[in-house]
Protein backbone atom coordinates (compact mmCIF):
# COMPACT_ATOMS: atom_id res chain seq x y z
CA UNK A 1 0.00 0.00 0.00
CA UNK A 2 2.81 2.39 0.92
CA UNK A 3 4.65 1.70 -2.32
CA UNK A 4 1.50 2.25 -4.40
CA UNK A 5 0.93 5.57 -2.66
CA UNK A 6 4.48 6.67 -3.42
CA UNK A 7 4.18 5.80 -7.10
CA UNK A 8 0.82 7.57 -7.30
CA UNK A 9 2.32 10.72 -5.78
CA UNK A 10 5.32 10.49 -8.09
CA UNK A 11 3.01 10.45 -11.10
CA UNK A 12 1.21 13.52 -9.76
CA UNK A 13 4.57 15.24 -9.22
CA UNK A 14 5.73 14.54 -12.77
CA UNK A 15 2.41 15.61 -14.28
CA UNK A 16 2.32 18.95 -12.49
CA UNK A 17 6.00 19.60 -13.26
CA UNK A 18 5.45 19.02 -16.96
CA UNK A 19 2.35 21.22 -16.86
CA UNK A 20 4.45 24.03 -15.38
CA UNK A 21 7.02 23.53 -18.10
CA UNK A 22 4.38 23.60 -20.80
CA UNK A 23 3.24 27.01 -19.58
CA UNK A 24 6.59 28.50 -18.67
CA UNK A 25 9.01 27.25 -21.35
CA UNK A 26 8.93 27.61 -25.11
CA UNK A 27 9.55 24.08 -26.37
CA UNK A 28 9.80 24.86 -30.06
CA UNK A 29 13.56 25.51 -29.86
CA UNK A 30 15.68 22.36 -29.59
CA UNK A 31 19.14 22.25 -28.07
CA UNK A 32 21.61 21.22 -30.77
CA UNK A 33 25.03 19.66 -30.22
CA UNK A 34 24.76 19.26 -26.44
CA UNK A 35 28.08 19.19 -24.53
CA UNK A 36 29.41 15.65 -24.45
CA UNK A 37 30.44 15.16 -20.79
CA UNK A 38 28.48 15.83 -17.58
CA UNK A 39 29.85 15.58 -14.03
CA UNK A 40 27.69 16.43 -11.03
CA UNK A 41 26.66 15.86 -7.42
CA UNK A 42 23.24 14.83 -6.14
CA UNK A 43 20.96 14.11 -3.20
CA UNK A 44 18.78 11.00 -3.29
CA UNK A 45 15.96 9.42 -1.30
CA UNK A 46 15.52 5.64 -1.67
CA UNK A 47 12.76 3.50 -0.21
CA UNK A 48 14.41 0.26 0.98
CA UNK A 49 12.03 -2.71 1.31
CA UNK A 50 13.85 -5.72 2.79
CA UNK A 51 12.22 -9.18 2.95
CA UNK A 52 12.36 -10.93 6.33
CA UNK A 53 10.77 -14.04 7.78
CA UNK A 54 8.03 -11.73 9.11
CA UNK A 55 7.31 -10.00 5.77
CA UNK A 56 8.66 -6.88 4.07
CA UNK A 57 10.38 -4.27 6.25
CA UNK A 58 10.49 -0.78 4.70
CA UNK A 59 12.42 2.39 5.43
CA UNK A 60 13.28 5.53 3.44
CA UNK A 61 17.01 6.31 3.33
CA UNK A 62 18.59 9.68 2.40
CA UNK A 63 21.92 9.67 0.57
CA UNK A 64 24.42 11.74 -1.40
CA UNK A 65 26.39 10.81 -4.48
CA UNK A 66 27.87 11.72 -7.83
CA UNK A 67 27.17 11.07 -11.49
CA UNK A 68 29.14 11.12 -14.74
CA UNK A 69 27.47 10.99 -18.14
CA UNK A 70 28.48 10.98 -21.79
CA UNK A 71 26.03 12.20 -24.45
CA UNK A 72 26.52 10.00 -27.51
CA UNK A 73 23.96 12.15 -29.36
CA UNK A 74 21.46 14.84 -28.39
CA UNK A 75 18.92 12.08 -27.70
CA UNK A 76 20.97 9.23 -26.25
CA UNK A 77 23.56 9.02 -23.47
CA UNK A 78 25.41 6.60 -21.21
CA UNK A 79 25.98 7.32 -17.53
CA UNK A 80 27.02 5.99 -14.15
CA UNK A 81 26.36 7.08 -10.58
CA UNK A 82 27.39 6.10 -7.05
CA UNK A 83 25.34 6.96 -3.95
CA UNK A 84 26.22 6.61 -0.25
CA UNK A 85 23.58 6.23 2.48
CA UNK A 86 25.33 6.87 5.83
CA UNK A 87 22.07 7.28 7.79
CA UNK A 88 21.00 3.62 7.63
CA UNK A 89 21.39 2.30 11.19
CA UNK A 90 20.16 -1.30 10.90
CA UNK A 91 22.99 -2.36 8.56
CA UNK A 92 25.65 0.22 9.39
CA UNK A 93 25.42 1.94 6.00
CA UNK A 94 24.58 1.29 2.38
CA UNK A 95 25.98 1.98 -1.10
CA UNK A 96 24.33 2.02 -4.52
CA UNK A 97 25.80 2.00 -8.00
CA UNK A 98 23.86 2.25 -11.28
CA UNK A 99 25.32 2.12 -14.82
CA UNK A 100 23.23 2.37 -17.97
CA UNK A 101 21.57 4.53 -20.62
CA UNK A 102 19.05 7.33 -21.01
CA UNK A 103 17.12 8.27 -24.16
CA UNK A 104 14.61 11.00 -24.92
CA UNK A 105 14.08 14.51 -26.27
CA UNK A 106 16.11 17.62 -25.51
CA UNK A 107 14.86 21.20 -25.97
CA UNK A 108 16.78 24.42 -25.42
CA UNK A 109 15.70 24.90 -21.80
CA UNK A 110 14.85 21.37 -20.67
CA UNK A 111 14.88 17.69 -21.63
CA UNK A 112 12.78 14.62 -20.83
CA UNK A 113 14.32 11.12 -20.90
CA UNK A 114 13.66 7.52 -19.94
CA UNK A 115 16.44 5.56 -18.20
CA UNK A 116 17.39 1.92 -17.69
CA UNK A 117 20.44 1.32 -15.51
CA UNK A 118 21.52 -2.04 -14.05
CA UNK A 119 23.65 -1.93 -10.94
CA UNK A 120 23.90 -2.98 -7.30
CA UNK A 121 22.81 -2.16 -3.76
CA UNK A 122 25.36 -3.07 -1.10
CA UNK A 123 24.66 -3.27 2.66
CA UNK A 124 27.69 -2.77 4.92
CA UNK A 125 26.82 -4.95 7.94
CA UNK A 126 24.35 -7.80 7.51
CA UNK A 127 24.00 -10.67 9.97
CA UNK A 128 25.17 -13.69 7.95
CA UNK A 129 26.39 -17.26 8.66
CA UNK A 130 30.22 -17.10 8.60
CA UNK A 131 30.97 -20.73 9.43
CA UNK A 132 29.78 -23.81 11.29
CA UNK A 133 30.59 -25.48 14.59
CA UNK A 134 29.91 -29.00 15.82
CA UNK A 135 28.79 -30.11 19.25
CA UNK A 136 28.96 -33.67 20.55
CA UNK A 137 26.42 -34.60 23.21
CA UNK A 138 27.05 -37.06 26.05
CA UNK A 139 25.14 -39.74 24.16
CA UNK A 140 27.47 -39.36 21.20
CA UNK A 141 25.07 -37.38 18.99
CA UNK A 142 26.83 -34.78 16.81
CA UNK A 143 25.09 -31.46 16.14
CA UNK A 144 26.09 -28.93 13.46
CA UNK A 145 24.96 -25.32 13.62
CA UNK A 146 25.80 -21.99 12.01
CA UNK A 147 28.04 -19.33 13.51
CA UNK A 148 26.87 -15.81 12.68
CA UNK A 149 28.76 -12.60 12.07
CA UNK A 150 28.35 -9.36 10.10
CA UNK A 151 29.46 -9.12 6.47
CA UNK A 152 28.81 -6.98 3.43
CA UNK A 153 25.92 -8.15 1.27
CA UNK A 154 25.65 -6.96 -2.35
CA UNK A 155 22.48 -7.41 -4.41
CA UNK A 156 21.69 -6.91 -8.09
CA UNK A 157 19.40 -3.96 -8.87
CA UNK A 158 17.92 -2.23 -11.92
CA UNK A 159 16.95 1.45 -11.97
CA UNK A 160 14.02 2.17 -14.33
CA UNK A 161 12.41 5.60 -14.50
CA UNK A 162 12.13 9.12 -15.88
CA UNK A 163 14.64 12.00 -15.98
CA UNK A 164 13.77 15.71 -16.32
CA UNK A 165 16.68 18.08 -16.99
CA UNK A 166 16.77 21.90 -16.90
CA UNK A 167 19.46 24.03 -18.60
CA UNK A 168 19.90 27.43 -16.87
CA UNK A 169 23.06 27.86 -19.00
CA UNK A 170 24.81 25.84 -21.68
CA UNK A 171 27.41 24.58 -19.22
CA UNK A 172 24.98 24.03 -16.31
CA UNK A 173 22.40 21.27 -15.80
CA UNK A 174 19.80 20.76 -13.05
CA UNK A 175 18.32 17.26 -12.96
CA UNK A 176 15.43 15.38 -11.30
CA UNK A 177 15.15 11.57 -11.48
CA UNK A 178 12.13 9.53 -10.36
CA UNK A 179 11.70 5.80 -10.75
CA UNK A 180 11.70 2.26 -9.46
CA UNK A 181 14.89 0.62 -8.16
CA UNK A 182 14.17 -3.09 -8.57
CA UNK A 183 16.26 -5.19 -6.17
CA UNK A 184 16.66 -8.97 -6.10
CA UNK A 185 17.22 -10.62 -2.72
CA UNK A 186 18.67 -14.11 -2.68
CA UNK A 187 17.13 -16.70 -0.35
CA UNK A 188 18.37 -16.67 3.25
CA UNK A 189 19.35 -20.08 4.58
CA UNK A 190 20.01 -21.24 8.15
CA UNK A 191 21.61 -24.50 9.30
CA UNK A 192 19.67 -26.12 12.13
CA UNK A 193 21.31 -27.95 15.05
CA UNK A 194 20.85 -31.31 13.34
CA UNK A 195 22.53 -30.12 10.15
CA UNK A 196 19.29 -29.51 8.22
CA UNK A 197 19.31 -26.45 5.92
CA UNK A 198 16.26 -24.27 6.56
CA UNK A 199 15.30 -21.60 4.00
CA UNK A 200 13.79 -18.64 5.89
CA UNK A 201 12.30 -17.10 2.74
CA UNK A 202 12.69 -17.70 -1.02
CA UNK A 203 14.31 -15.46 -3.61
CA UNK A 204 12.42 -12.18 -3.60
CA UNK A 205 12.22 -9.12 -5.90
CA UNK A 206 11.24 -5.78 -4.34
CA UNK A 207 10.22 -2.50 -5.97
CA UNK A 208 11.64 0.61 -4.30
CA UNK A 209 10.66 4.18 -5.16
CA UNK A 210 13.64 6.53 -5.59
CA UNK A 211 13.87 10.24 -6.34
CA UNK A 212 17.18 12.02 -7.01
CA UNK A 213 17.97 15.70 -7.56
CA UNK A 214 21.30 17.22 -8.51
CA UNK A 215 23.39 19.76 -10.38
CA UNK A 216 26.02 19.00 -13.05
CA UNK A 217 28.65 20.82 -15.08
CA UNK A 218 28.69 20.13 -18.83
CA UNK A 219 31.83 20.42 -20.98
CA UNK A 220 33.59 19.16 -24.14
CA UNK A 221 31.44 20.81 -26.80
CA UNK A 222 31.27 19.03 -30.18
CA UNK A 223 33.40 20.56 -32.93
CA UNK A 224 31.55 23.47 -34.50
CA UNK A 225 28.95 23.70 -31.72
CA UNK A 226 27.59 27.12 -30.97
CA UNK A 227 29.38 28.45 -27.87
CA UNK A 228 26.94 31.32 -27.39
CA UNK A 229 24.76 31.21 -24.30
CA UNK A 230 20.99 31.42 -24.76
CA UNK A 231 19.60 34.89 -24.04
CA UNK A 232 19.71 35.77 -20.36
CA UNK A 233 16.40 36.20 -18.55
CA UNK A 234 15.07 39.76 -18.62
CA UNK A 235 16.04 41.73 -15.53
CA UNK A 236 13.38 42.25 -12.90
CA UNK A 237 12.13 39.35 -10.82
CA UNK A 238 8.50 38.24 -11.27
CA UNK A 239 6.51 38.89 -8.09
CA UNK A 240 4.84 35.52 -7.55
CA UNK A 241 6.06 31.92 -7.55
CA UNK A 242 3.94 28.76 -7.25
CA UNK A 243 5.62 25.37 -7.22
CA UNK A 244 5.58 21.76 -6.15
CA UNK A 245 8.27 19.97 -4.14
CA UNK A 246 9.49 16.68 -2.76
CA UNK A 247 11.17 16.69 0.64
CA UNK A 248 13.07 14.30 2.88
CA UNK A 249 12.84 14.97 6.63
CA UNK A 250 15.26 13.05 8.87
CA UNK A 251 13.45 13.06 12.21
CA UNK A 252 15.43 12.80 15.44
CA UNK A 253 12.78 11.13 17.58
CA UNK A 254 12.11 12.43 21.10
CA UNK A 255 12.85 10.23 24.10
CA UNK A 256 10.22 7.71 25.13
CA UNK A 257 9.96 4.97 27.74
CA UNK A 258 10.40 1.83 25.71
CA UNK A 259 10.45 -1.14 28.09
CA UNK A 260 9.88 -2.44 31.62
CA UNK A 261 13.22 -1.09 32.84
CA UNK A 262 12.31 2.52 32.08
CA UNK A 263 15.17 3.27 29.70
CA UNK A 264 14.90 6.34 27.50
CA UNK A 265 14.62 5.15 23.90
CA UNK A 266 15.10 7.45 20.92
CA UNK A 267 16.39 7.19 17.37
CA UNK A 268 16.02 8.52 13.86
CA UNK A 269 13.65 7.93 10.99
CA UNK A 270 13.68 9.39 7.48
CA UNK A 271 10.32 10.54 6.14
CA UNK A 272 9.44 11.45 2.51
CA UNK A 273 6.87 14.17 1.86
CA UNK A 274 5.12 15.82 -1.08
CA UNK A 275 3.89 19.40 -1.07
CA UNK A 276 3.67 22.87 -2.56
CA UNK A 277 5.07 26.36 -2.10
CA UNK A 278 3.91 29.96 -2.66
CA UNK A 279 6.36 32.89 -2.72
CA UNK A 280 5.93 36.66 -3.00
CA UNK A 281 9.14 38.49 -4.00
CA UNK A 282 9.22 41.89 -2.30
CA UNK A 283 12.29 42.73 -4.42
CA UNK A 284 15.28 40.92 -5.93
CA UNK A 285 16.69 40.15 -2.47
CA UNK A 286 13.82 39.51 0.00
CA UNK A 287 10.71 37.33 -0.31
CA UNK A 288 7.82 36.09 1.82
CA UNK A 289 6.81 32.46 1.36
CA UNK A 290 4.84 29.55 2.71
CA UNK A 291 5.16 25.79 2.16
CA UNK A 292 2.83 22.91 3.00
CA UNK A 293 4.02 19.27 2.91
CA UNK A 294 2.21 15.99 3.52
CA UNK A 295 4.32 13.14 4.92
CA UNK A 296 3.75 9.99 2.87
CA UNK A 297 4.22 7.52 5.73
CA UNK A 298 1.68 6.78 8.43
CA UNK A 299 2.28 5.83 12.07
CA UNK A 300 5.95 6.62 12.72
CA UNK A 301 6.15 3.99 15.48
CA UNK A 302 5.02 6.19 18.38
CA UNK A 303 1.34 6.99 18.73
CA UNK A 304 1.96 9.11 21.86
CA UNK A 305 4.14 11.50 19.80
CA UNK A 306 3.09 11.19 16.16
CA UNK A 307 -0.27 10.59 14.55
CA UNK A 308 -1.71 8.69 11.64
CA UNK A 309 -1.43 11.54 9.13
CA UNK A 310 1.25 14.22 9.48
CA UNK A 311 1.23 17.66 7.84
CA UNK A 312 4.07 20.18 7.93
CA UNK A 313 3.62 23.90 7.35
CA UNK A 314 6.27 26.62 7.26
CA UNK A 315 5.80 30.37 6.69
CA UNK A 316 8.56 32.98 6.74
CA UNK A 317 11.17 34.90 4.77
CA UNK A 318 14.15 34.25 2.55
CA UNK A 319 16.85 36.83 1.81
CA UNK A 320 19.96 36.76 -0.33
CA UNK A 321 21.47 37.56 -3.70
CA UNK A 322 19.93 36.85 -7.09
CA UNK A 323 22.08 36.66 -10.24
CA UNK A 324 21.04 36.27 -13.89
CA UNK A 325 20.83 32.46 -13.84
CA UNK A 326 20.87 31.48 -10.17
CA UNK A 327 20.29 32.80 -6.66
CA UNK A 328 21.58 32.04 -3.14
CA UNK A 329 19.47 32.80 -0.06
CA UNK A 330 19.14 32.19 3.66
CA UNK A 331 15.73 31.35 5.14
CA UNK A 332 13.94 31.49 8.50
CA UNK A 333 10.41 30.05 8.53
CA UNK A 334 8.39 29.33 11.69
CA UNK A 335 5.79 26.61 11.29
CA UNK A 336 4.06 23.55 12.67
CA UNK A 337 3.97 19.73 12.55
CA UNK A 338 0.30 18.70 12.76
CA UNK A 339 -0.60 15.11 13.72
CA UNK A 340 -3.98 13.41 13.56
CA UNK A 341 -5.01 10.60 15.94
CA UNK A 342 -2.31 10.95 18.61
CA UNK A 343 -2.79 8.77 21.72
CA UNK A 344 -3.52 11.12 24.65
CA UNK A 345 -5.27 11.19 28.03
CA UNK A 346 -8.93 12.15 27.42
CA UNK A 347 -10.39 11.49 30.91
CA UNK A 348 -10.37 9.30 34.04
CA UNK A 349 -12.48 6.48 35.52
CA UNK A 350 -12.72 4.40 38.70
CA UNK A 351 -11.49 0.82 38.34
CA UNK A 352 -11.21 -2.06 40.79
CA UNK A 353 -8.02 -3.93 40.03
CA UNK A 354 -7.90 -7.70 40.55
CA UNK A 355 -4.50 -7.33 42.14
CA UNK A 356 -3.80 -5.71 44.60
CA UNK A 357 -7.62 -5.58 45.01
CA UNK A 358 -8.37 -1.90 45.49
CA UNK A 359 -10.31 0.77 43.63
CA UNK A 360 -8.12 3.32 41.91
CA UNK A 361 -8.54 6.23 39.53
CA UNK A 362 -7.12 5.34 36.13
CA UNK A 363 -6.60 7.46 33.06
CA UNK A 364 -8.60 6.93 29.91
CA UNK A 365 -6.67 7.23 26.66
CA UNK A 366 -8.08 8.24 23.28
CA UNK A 367 -6.96 9.65 19.95
CA UNK A 368 -6.86 13.41 19.37
CA UNK A 369 -5.03 15.80 17.05
CA UNK A 370 -1.79 17.35 18.25
CA UNK A 371 0.41 20.11 16.82
CA UNK A 372 4.07 20.90 17.54
CA UNK A 373 5.84 24.22 16.89
CA UNK A 374 8.87 24.15 14.59
CA UNK A 375 11.42 26.51 13.01
CA UNK A 376 13.02 25.95 9.59
CA UNK A 377 16.52 27.47 9.33
CA UNK A 378 18.78 26.94 6.33
CA UNK A 379 19.81 27.88 2.83
CA UNK A 380 18.24 27.96 -0.64
CA UNK A 381 19.84 27.66 -4.07
CA UNK A 382 17.72 28.53 -7.12
CA UNK A 383 18.35 28.13 -10.85
CA UNK A 384 16.47 29.97 -13.60
CA UNK A 385 16.20 28.03 -16.89
CA UNK A 386 13.91 30.83 -18.13
CA UNK A 387 12.28 33.95 -16.78
CA UNK A 388 9.12 31.99 -15.87
CA UNK A 389 10.62 28.76 -14.46
CA UNK A 390 12.62 28.26 -11.25
CA UNK A 391 14.21 25.08 -9.94
CA UNK A 392 15.04 25.12 -6.25
CA UNK A 393 17.00 23.19 -3.60
CA UNK A 394 16.52 23.78 0.16
CA UNK A 395 18.77 22.38 2.87
CA UNK A 396 18.65 23.11 6.56
CA UNK A 397 17.71 22.34 10.14
CA UNK A 398 14.05 21.93 11.10
CA UNK A 399 13.92 22.52 14.86
CA UNK A 400 10.86 20.86 16.44
CA UNK A 401 9.62 21.55 19.98
CA UNK A 402 7.81 18.53 21.47
CA UNK A 403 5.51 19.43 24.33
CA UNK A 404 5.20 17.09 27.32
CA UNK A 405 3.61 13.73 26.48
CA UNK A 406 1.88 11.16 28.69
CA UNK A 407 2.63 7.43 28.59
CA UNK A 408 1.33 4.43 30.50
CA UNK A 409 3.81 2.76 32.81
CA UNK A 410 4.38 -0.98 32.99
CA UNK A 411 3.41 -2.43 36.33
CA UNK A 412 0.66 -3.88 38.52
CA UNK A 413 -0.76 -0.46 39.27
CA UNK A 414 -1.39 1.97 36.47
CA UNK A 415 0.61 5.16 36.74
CA UNK A 416 1.45 7.82 34.21
CA UNK A 417 4.87 8.78 32.92
CA UNK A 418 5.12 12.43 31.97
CA UNK A 419 7.70 12.95 29.24
CA UNK A 420 9.17 16.47 29.59
CA UNK A 421 9.34 19.04 26.79
CA UNK A 422 12.12 18.35 24.29
CA UNK A 423 13.68 20.21 21.37
CA UNK A 424 15.08 18.18 18.46
CA UNK A 425 17.14 19.23 15.44
CA UNK A 426 16.19 17.51 12.18
CA UNK A 427 17.95 17.59 8.81
CA UNK A 428 15.64 18.43 5.88
CA UNK A 429 16.30 18.54 2.13
CA UNK A 430 13.75 19.77 -0.41
CA UNK A 431 13.79 19.93 -4.21
CA UNK A 432 11.12 21.53 -6.36
CA UNK A 433 10.14 23.31 -9.54
CA UNK A 434 8.01 26.44 -9.75
CA UNK A 435 6.31 28.82 -12.17
CA UNK A 436 6.96 32.59 -11.80
CA UNK A 437 4.38 35.18 -12.80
Amino acid sequence: MFRNALFRNAVVLATVALACLAVGVRANAQERDAPKVEIGGQFTSLEVRVPTEYGLFGSTEPGVGGRIGYNVTDFFGVEAELNLFPQRISTGGMKQGQFGVKAGKRWRKFGVFAKVRPGFVSFDQVTTPVGTETFTAQNGSVFVYDVYGTRRRTLFSTDVGVVVEFYPARKLLVRVDAGDTITRYRAKETRLHNGTIFRDFPNHVTHNFQITTGVAYRFLNPTGADEAEPPAPTRGTPRFEAGIQYTTLVLSLPTEIGNFFGCGCSGKTSQPALGGRLTFNLNDHVALEGALDFLLKENLGSRVTFGKQITQGQFGVKAGRRFERFGIFGKARPGFLHNTDVLQVVGTRLETQFFPGETVVVSVFGFKNKTYFEMDLGGVVEFYPSRRVVTRFDIGDTVIRYRGRVQNSYGLRQSLIIQPDETRHNFQFTAGVGFRF
